[in-house]
């Protein structure tokens, strides 16, 4: 099913690990679920994919309760509620989080996993539906969370990019 131009159910409810659990119930998601992962992908993803130009993969949509005990996910994601996501794009995550720094997006909340500000190994993003959040940007290091703001991330970026 076709949520958006570029962006498909089947993508967002993907899982490996739920395929090789025998985690069926990941790829029936309820009627609500489904309605919140066309918002994500109408008001997040492919505005972000048409600043792109490029495909964005998405590591992780929507999580079953059964899927996010099995990856160890927070019992608050908003995976289960389908209205977040990862994205892994291998080159480019900082030009990704550039374009949604300094675009019209909104969402609700973005965590830079790991990694540098230029290569996070991913991008949590999740949309403006989200209760928890508005436009709150944090970094995870693999061991604290940080709050950061928009213009902090955008001098990180820049620092990294002229090696300082």
């Amino acid at each position: 099913m076709k949520l958006t131009r570029n962006f498909t159910l089947q993508e967002l409810i993907h899982s490996d690990t739920a395929q090789q659990s025998g985690i069926t119930g990941q790829f029936n998601p309820p009627p609500e679920v489904v309605d919140n992962l066309k918002h994500l992908a109408d008001t997040v993803l492919q505005p972000l994919r048409f600043l792109y130009g490029k495909p964005i993969h998405i590591s992780s949509g929507w999580r079953s309760e059964a899927l996010n005990r099995a990856v160890g996910g927070s019992p608050t994601s908003e995976h289960l509620q389908g209205i977040a996501c990862d994205i892994d794009v291998s080159e480019g995550n900082g030009l990704l989080l550039l374009l949604l720094l300094t675009s019209n997006i909104q969402w609700g909340q973005l965590i830079i996993e790991k990694g540098s500000y230029i290569n996070p190994e991913w991008l949590h993003i999740s949309s403006f539906r989200s209760t928890k959040h508005s436009n709150s940007i944090w970094r995870y290091n693999g061991k604290v969370y940080t709050r950061l703001n928009k213009q902090q991330v955008i001098t990180k970026i820049w620092e990294e990019l002229r090696g300082e």
